[in-house]
């Protein structure tokens, strides 16, 4: 696994990682909570509560602590951006009540990617580097990032990422500037 890009912020960090394609990580947990968009290829995850493939678009809620062992399945890796809480800050804490689960939903899809590409510095938003928060600079930038993703709706591009179809999928991945999913 290799980080990418990470930008701390005072509640939590955010990051960019690649798997390489075939690469098994064995049992571990993390002190930490998160948040994790696979932004493309396929991840598989197993813990004591199951195992789930996520595809391009998937959303992983993770609590601290969480015992599970990684895949990146296919010939091309996977790509994520995770948001990283400590365990005791109050995003953690309601993590902890949700358990270990694999959302697929185009809403959460939606929210993921348009957090992906204000984390990128897509065509409408600010690379959250480039935030005050990022620097220490107080919690502004959290605040900020969002207004980019809100100008951004447009009821054409609500329809169409809504689809739950193969092409809505394609779609919402093109908008997000990802991988579409695979049809095999």
């Amino acid at each position: 696994m290799a980080e990418m890009t990470r930008v701390d912020f005072a509640q939590f960090a955010v990051r960019e990682l690649v798997y390489p394609a075939g690469r098994r990580m064995a049992r571990h947990a993390h002190e930490y909570s998160n948040v994790t968009v696979v932004v493309s290829g396929d991840l598989e995850e197993t813990t004591d509560d199951g195992e789930h493939r996520g595809r391009s678009c998937s959303v992983l809620l993770k609590p601290a602590g969480t015992m599970h062992a990684n895949y990146a399945i296919g010939r091309q890796g996977t790509r994520t951006v995770s948001v990283e809480m400590p365990a005791l800050s109050p995003l953690a804490q309601e993590l902890q009540s949700l358990q270990w689960q694999w959302l697929e939903d185009p809403e959460t899809a939606r929210a993921g990617l348009v957090l992906y590409r204000a984390f990128r510095g897509g065509s409408r938003g600010v690379p959250l580097a480039r935030l005050p928060a990022a620097h220490g600079h107080g919690h502004g930038g959290v605040r900020t990032f969002a207004a980019p993703a809100a100008r951004a709706a447009s009821p054409q591009r609500d329809r169409a990422l809504a689809g739950r179809d193969l092409q809505g999928s394609r779609t919402r991945a093109t908008y997000a500037g990802c991988s579409p999913p695979r049809t095999s």
